[in-house]
């Protein structure tokens, strides 16, 4: 009977234990998980530091209760921000979300595929976002860091939230600041005179070489030829698309950032100056050939001038001595060898302009100046090389006010790019009988 009466109490302790294993259930069950709200931030870099140091790391202040010091931290893109969101761990248990359903929100935007990551244990408070940039998430990025100026960092409120809704409340006095990096200091100026540096080579082979002039003949001195407009347009886009691509990697970090229409942009140049040189090749040929035949009859017509002026001089003193005993046949004679020699002076003077114009291969041989070299042919300033030089400088002030400000090169439209190619096309057709003499 004691046995009995022993195993009925054990039986009864069990299934008071489990009704009140089920009250506590579904009390828990009644009541709903906490608001999420954000307590604290820390950053842990790319390059192994903590912020705020020193401090607790995420899971020693989970479980020991630790609150970071009011430290502003600083990120930037490759760094990981690690927000304190009180009520998390009690949602994550209730299965209401999963820490990989939040976003990481910066000045209130939501950053696209920045998704959470527990920082520690699975039963925490803390999680982790790793900043980068994607396709998605560059409209928020161009916001965030886009016009960058002297300061290297920009303050920027952290919370969390879904996508698509807004970010989650903080609690009253939490640190949810931190300063945003915009581009590393060093590298920026490292970058900045590297450039400048290369420019000011350029600016010195400009001066010094033929690296922007037109080709000329042989006899004229590289430095005297004119600045072609064609090299010029091409130089101009390839420092515009170098200079771009080195200011967002340096601000974004990455560095496919070159687009079509940037490319075509090049092309666009680059092809112009390669139809200008084939254009100024086909002249320099045909100058070659019209003075290897001009120069011959140059040099008959000569023989022929010089001969008659000794005819002319030859006769004059004879009809001179004769006084007016000269013959009709001499005067006639004379008129008619006059006639003659002036006959061939006019051809020799045609001959001698064509020569000279073959000679100079229909483009200026001797510079004007840099302005007057890119706008002027032989009857002034010219309104498609005004045209195609206007053009280029508006596009070009546009993609750089682009890639300031949306840090990332503009998505020109066809339409523009169609304009900018007929501008070059029109110049290239025009220089074809296009004359500086």
């Amino acid at each position: 009977m004691r046995r009995m009466f022993g195993l009925i109490r054990v039986v009864a302790v069990m299934l008071l234990g489990i009704a009140a294993v089920e009250a506590q259930d579904a009390k828990a069950a009644a009541s709903p998980p906490p608001e999420l709200t954000v307590k604290n931030v820390n950053v842990y870099s790319s390059k192994g530091d903590w912020c705020p140091s020193p401090t607790p790391t995420p899971s020693t202040a989970a479980t020991t209760g630790s609150t970071p010091s009011k430290e502003i931290c600083k990120a930037g893109i490759g760094d990981r921000v690690i927000v304190e969101v009180s009520g998390l761990k009690e949602n994550v248990r209730a299965g209401v979300l999963k820490p990989s359903d939040l976003v990481l929100f910066l000045n209130g935007r939501p950053l696209a595929k920045v998704n959470g990551v527990p920082a520690a244990a699975s039963d925490s408070n803390w999680v982790s976002f790793d900043l980068r940039r994607s396709e998605e998430s560059s409209e928020a990025w161009a916001a965030l860091l886009g016009r960058p100026g002297r300061q290297e960092f920009r303050g920027a409120t952290v919370s969390v939230g879904f996508p698509d809704k807004q970010a989650v409340r903080a609690e009253p006095n939490a640190q949810m600041t931190i300063n945003l990096r915009l581009y590393y200091w060093g590298w920026a100026i490292f970058s900045l005179l590297a450039l400048l540096i290369t420019l000011a080579s350029f600016v010195y082979l400009a001066k010094r070489t033929g690296i922007i002039r037109d080709s000329g003949p042989a006899q004229v001195a590289v430095t005297q030829r004119p600045y072609s407009l064609a090299k010029i347009q091409a130089a101009f886009w390839f420092f515009l698309v170098i200079g771009s691509f080195i200011f967002l990697y340096l601000i974004t970090g990455d560095y496919n950032t070159i687009t079509e229409q940037a490319l075509i942009l090049i092309g666009i140049g680059t092809g112009t100056a390669l139809g200008a040189a084939m254009i100024d090749a086909n002249k320099s040929v045909a100058a070659n050939q019209s003075v290897n035949e001009l120069e011959p009859q140059e040099a008959g017509l000569q023989s022929e001038v010089a001969e008659l002026t000794k005819q002319q001089t030859a006769l004059q003193d004879k009809i001179a001595s004769a006084g007016a005993a000269a013959t009709d046949t001499d005067k006639q004679t004379l008129s008619t060898i006059t006639t003659s020699l002036s006959e061939k002076q006019a051809e020799l003077t045609v001959v001698t302009k064509k020569i000279k114009i073959a000679k100079s291969g229909l483009t200026n041989p001797v510079t004007q100046g840099f302005s007057k070299d890119l706008l002027t042919d032989a009857d002034g300033i010219n309104f498609h090389r005004f045209q195609m030089v206007t053009w280029t400088i508006v596009l070009g002030a546009l993609f750089v006010v682009g890639v300031y400000k949306a840090l990332s090169m503009p998505p020109f439209s066809a339409t523009l790019l169609a304009l900018m190619g007929i501008s070059s096309g029109t110049y290239l057709g025009f220089k074809i009988p296009e004359k500086q003499t």
